[in-house]
């Protein structure tokens, strides 16, 4: 299990962040057909951004890493 986010540059609107590991697209959910796909968490952004995706499920902020082992922007 990765200890590092997953950083991503994300346009506006909502994206579902993948939790079945199946996606083509990881760590975005391509939308595939299946309950974990349905139940996929989602975050929605106003504007483009760069976003950190947990990896290690630690977060408190979930999908989005918080920093639970150390990481911080840019490093």
């Amino acid at each position: 299990m990765s200890m590092h986010p997953i950083i991503v540059n994300l346009t506006s609107g909502t994206h579902k962040i993948c939790t079945c590991g199946e996606s083509m697209t990881a760590p975005i959910c391509d939308d595939s057909e299946g309950p974990p796909c349905r139940k996929a968490p989602s975050i929605t952004l106003e504007a483009a951004k760069t976003v950190p995706i947990c990896a290690c499920g630690r977060t408190q902020t979930a999908p989005i890493c918080d920093g639970s082992h150390g990481y911080e922007k840019g490093r």
